[in-house]
């Protein structure tokens, strides 16, 4: 679910970067082809990132899990 969450997050920032950011600020990023960064942010930056976060997120799972010791 995480990963899926990702590629989602990475599939947003190609959508603002390339309609949003891109015609304003970078006019020579519309040449770019649009298939590749698609493919570039959504599955290399967005899957990457989604399952360099899982251990992370398996390790606050279980941290929430155990009982906070009692003194």
């Amino acid at each position: 679910m995480l990963v899926a969450s990702a590629a989602l997050y990475g599939l947003a920032l190609w959508l603002v970067n390339f309609y949003v950011v891109a015609p304003v600020a970078f006019e020579w990023f519309q040449d770019a082809d649009t298939l590749v960064q698609f493919v570039a942010h959504t599955f290399l930056f967005g899957t990457l990132l989604g399952a360099l976060l899982v251990p992370y997120a398996a390790h606050e799972a279980a941290s929430r899990r155990r009982e906070p010791v009692r003194a």
